[in-house]
């Protein structure tokens, strides 16, 4: 029996061909594809789609999930000593920031498609980075999806250090360390010299101010009854009112601004959806391990696709958060930025390890 599986996106779309095993359970509702016939991808704006067997699946996985890493992170995968004199049948090249070259070589396709190549004229397609993402987000649905090639899997591996580039030079880095020591010892032969301060001792106080004192007690305290005021003493109880600063302003009245600004939130439709891909790519990335039960998060997210907080729709125990890595993807903001235009999104990481989900949030 043949079957198809289709994995979908805005701007891509995946599509296998392919056969069950005789030894799969016949009972399941969803059979399992375990022999791949064809593969197709198609991309909008190509109105022919790119066809191969398994071998050019097999490339077209690794090659993606390997530039997808690269382009995320900026290191460069060092090249095998079985593939660096080869020529790879797929391969992704970086035209500049938003645009990316997919090759494909020695494909054999149909003889009416106008993509039909041979060892000497690759097939080349100019990809945007949203179409490039949409490709890796059909690449991980299908890892995702356990009835489809079940053989076939992601490895991830780590890069050694000696490839990755240093930021600065031991040089660079040394600088700061011997200015603080010298500016330390600077400050410490400064202080030195300076003199012992002369400690003075509280003066024991006058009695006559005492006497001074209370007899200027004795002479404002307010007359018994029966008695008239001092001559020159205002008893007019009008002015307890007092105003301090400008007149006619008084005490608890003086205009304060508020300390919270709201941050703005963002609308655009065009930039809600970059948002929504980047967010999906960072995350999709950083989460390899499995989870025990469905979880929703609402996630706030800057202009720049940074993860500025998070929290969780339910109730959720931090043996089950552990695996999410929202936390480390959180970006740690030194100062509040009210100004900064914010969006909320709806992160649902599905059990056990997908698909992940990510839509805009709403209220």
């Amino acid at each position: 029996m043949t079957i198809i599986r289709q994995y979908s996106l805005p701007n891509c779309k995946l599509i296998l061909h392919g056969l069950s095993s005789p030894t799969d359970n016949t009972s399941e509702t969803r059979p399992r594809l375990s022999r791949l016939m064809n593969a197709e991808c198609h991309f909008v704006g190509y109105p022919q789609p790119i066809v191969g067997g398994k071998e050019f699946f097999e490339c077209l996985l690794q090659r993606v999930s390997q530039y997808a890493q690269e382009f995320l992170s900026g290191v460069s995968h060092p090249p095998s000593a079985n593939t660096a004199a080869e020529v790879p049948m797929v391969e992704l090249r970086r035209l500049d920031s938003n645009l990316h070259r997919l090759i494909v070589r020695n494909t054999p396709l149909d003889g009416d498609s106008q993509m039909k190549t041979d060892p000497t004229s690759p097939v080349e397609l100019d990809l945007t980075t949203v179409q490039l993402f949409d490709l890796v987000e059909a690449v991980d649905q299908f890892f995702a999806d356990s009835g489809t090639l079940p053989e076939l899997s992601l490895q991830l591996k780590a890069i050694p250090k000696r490839y990755t580039k240093a930021e600065q030079s031991v040089t660079q880095r040394a600088i700061p360390v011997a200015v603080g020591v010298s500016g330390l010892a600077i400050a410490a032969i400064a202080l030195f010299a300076l003199p012992v301060p002369e400690v003075r001792r509280p003066l024991e106080p006058n009695p006559q101010e005492s006497t001074e004192t209370q007899s200027l007690s004795e002479t404002e305290r307010p007359p018994s009854a029966g008695q008239s005021p001092p001559q020159g003493v205002n008893t007019d109880t009008e002015g307890e009112n007092t105003t301090i600063g400008e007149p006619g302003a008084t005490i608890g009245q003086s205009n304060l601004q508020p300390n919270l600004v709201s941050p703005p939130s963002i609308d655009d439709p065009q930039e809600i959806e970059r948002l929504q891909r980047e967010l999906f790519a960072q995350i999709n990335q950083a989460w390899v391990a499995r989870i025990n039960r469905t979880l929703v998060y609402r996630v706030t997210v800057a202009s720049d696709g940074k993860i500025i907080d998070y929290e969780a729709v339910e109730d959720v125990t931090p043996e089950e958060e552990a695996p999410i890595p929202l936390s480390e993807l959180r970006f740690q903001q030194v100062g509040p930025d009210p100004a900064e235009p914010q969006a909320d999104m709806m992160v649902i990481f599905n059990h056990p390890a997908g698909p992940l989900e990510v839509r805009p949030w709403e209220n």
